[in-house]
């Protein structure tokens, strides 16, 4: 009797393995598939040679794409498709059918096991979610006039920190710019979500946000070694990545949670909301019924996610426009002419300053090409069998959107800091194909904020200050850091204050 139940347990588990690496039919090319593992050993292979994910992802495509822009992989258990051309993504995103976000360990572990928050829901729970969020984050100045006065202070308040740091270090300041913008930028969406404003020195947020930098670097839109593998999160949740992954996820819990019990304790529930916080406690403590999607978990989970989005990727984006600027200081200098011209020095610079000001919109444009140019999009799932580019895509399939071909193949000379490819006849001119925050349904809701963020910050911090390559130092480089979102290695700028009109002149 045993060797009979030997005999059929290898049986089926022989079945499995053939069934586990059989590709569907008409899926997109890609590397073979083997046992339990995939492709993730080649996919492994080529991050390493190359150094990014990116790169592996476009010199593994070299191999296996036949020019439709679309490869697949499956990796531990995930079937995973990537749109990797600017029209394959641009498909991609307009699907509806592949408008649903992955499940399992790793993009539920973040939020109690459950699936919650803006950035990783889908279907009626986020169309509900979304709508409210954007419809009350509207009346704390989201997307609207006060959101611009909301970020020219907070451009202020950078600008003049700047300015105690250089009379402390006598007439220079030494900054390390990856992350020097980092809680400016947060301040500018926390103020409407929960009213409050951070000093930048404030060490509870400083190291909160190290430890977010941290999180970014470990893992990429792909996911971990454990969401791919989960029984990883047993047998070794040190290098699975699952151990550090729940103790930073820990950290950001307890931060925004202690900021709703604070809510909590002045709130009133016959008093106006002041934000976005206590406009979801009124609902959460009224008697009156509520849609099921409203909970305390997803109130933590929708700040989680507004904590990240609002300040990861436009930090991130500032990191790169000015490390190209400190490269190029002739194009620092047309900024700050336009500035010169347009604002002069008597008064900061407007959101209402920008349609004078085609360069300085060219300089972010291209500030986010740059970045982008290395990011992959927050992973999609296939709701249903659907089709992409021709071919076949399987329900529940992960769907990853690489940009990398939108601003790269798309452009002259690629990878070369060119603000005035987005002018023309002395305009802003932006080309079609040209989608740094998406398209479809799930485009970037914060995108008037981030492009508002890019320009007050630049503008206003130029208008002062010269950004310079410190002396003795090399030219830092432009290779970027690999993780969810690409950041610039670290480097450090001399800033000095801009000499005045007069002595230019002399």
């Amino acid at each position: 009797m045993f060797w009979y139940y030997l005999i059929c347990f290898v049986i089926v588990f022989l079945i499995f393995l053939y069934l586990d690496c059989r590709k569907p039919a008409n899926f997109p090319p890609g590397p073979k598939w083997y046992p339990i593992i995939g492709s993730a050993l080649e996919l492994a292979k080529f991050r390493e040679k190359t150094g990014m994910l990116c790169k592996a992802i476009e010199l593994i495509a070299s191999r296996y794409d036949n020019h439709r822009g679309v490869i697949g992989f499956k990796i531990g258990k995930d079937k995973t498709v990537m749109a990797i051309s600017a029209d394959s993504l641009r498909e991609m995103m307009n699907n509806e059918e592949l408008d649903g976000r992955p499940t399992g360990p790793f993009y539920e572990t973040r939020t109690w096991g459950l699936r919650r928050g803006i950035l990783l829901t889908d279907e009626e729970f986020w169309q509900e979610q979304r709508r409210f969020i954007v419809r009350h984050l509207k009346e704390f100045g989201f997307a609207r006039k006060g959101m611009a006065e909301i970020i020219e202070n907070e451009a202020a308040h950078c600008q003049q920190d700047f300015a105690a740091l250089i009379k402390n270090g006598n007439g220079k300041a030494l900054l390390r710019m990856q992350t020097v913008f980092s809680v400016y930028v947060l301040n500018t969406l926390w103020l409407m979500m929960a009213g409050i404003r951070y000093n930048s020195n404030n060490k509870d947020l400083k190291y909160l946000q190290t430890l977010l930098h941290d999180l970014f670097a470990s893992i990429d839109m792909m996911g971990a070694l454990f969401s791919h593998f989960p029984f990883m999160r047993f047998v070794a949740p040190n290098l699975s990545g699952y151990k550090k992954f729940v103790e930073i996820h820990e950290h950001m819990h307890k931060f925004i949670g202690d900021e709703v019990e604070n809510h909590k304790k002045t709130f009133n529930i016959e008093d106006e909301p002041r934000d976005l916080m206590e406009v979801y406690l009124k609902i959460l403590q009224s008697n009156q019924s509520k849609p099921e999607s409203f909970s305390q978990e997803q109130l933590l989970a929708v700040c989680l996610d507004m904590f990240i989005a609002g300040s990861e990727t436009t930090t991130k984006t500032l990191g790169f426009a000015f490390l190209y600027l400190i490269r190029q200081p002739e194009l620092q200098k047309k900024v700050q002419s336009e500035i010169d011209m347009v604002v002069g020095r008597e008064r900061l610079p407007t959101l209402e300053d920008r349609i004078n000001m085609p360069y300085c919109e060219a300089v972010v444009m291209e500030g986010l090409r740059m970045f982008m140019s290395n990011t992959f999009g927050i992973p999609h799932r296939a709701l249903r069998d659907t089709k992409l580019c021709g071919y076949d895509i399987p329900k529940d399939t992960m769907m990853v959107g690489m940009f990398r071909g939108m601003m790269l193949n798309e452009w002259d000379n690629p990878s070369s800091f060119k603000p005035e490819r987005f002018l023309k006849d002395g305009k802003i001119a932006i080309p079609p194909k040209f989608h740094p925050f998406g398209v479809g349904r799930h485009r970037c809701m914060g995108e008037m904020m981030g492009k508002a963020n890019l320009f007050l910050f630049i503008t206003t911090l130029l208008q002062s200050y010269d950004f310079l390559i410190p002396e003795g130092d090399p030219i830092p480089t432009d290779e970027p850091l690999d993780g969810a979102t690409p950041s610039v290695r670290q480097y450090t700028a001399l800033v000095v204050h801009r000499k005045s009109e007069t002595q230019n002149k002399i």
